[in-house]
């Protein structure tokens, strides 16, 4: 098995975002590359828990950072257009 880090984007930080994006922080196993969230407050409230990754509001901005893995944490009706 591989030592190497995924590399992990993450749409939506509100509070299941939030919760998360904690999880994937504390993992030796992944590297949040990237939080996209389209609310400022829930961008800086990112940046106390994953400071090296980029906090953006869109997901196209998140895909620029090269994410092996995108984990979608936003109301369940967005996902389709999202995917």
């Amino acid at each position: 098995m591989s030592d190497a880090r995924v590399r992990v984007a993450l749409i939506g930080c509100g509070t299941w975002g939030s919760n998360i994006l904690r999880v994937l922080a504390q993992s030796p196993r992944a590297e949040v590359v990237a939080v996209a969230d389209p609310r400022p407050h829930q961008r800086r409230n990112a940046e106390a828990i994953a400071p090296a990754a980029a906090l953006v509001a869109s997901l196209d901005e998140a895909l620029d950072a090269r994410p092996s893995a995108v984990l979608l944490a936003t109301p369940a009706h967005t996902h389709a257009a999202l995917v």
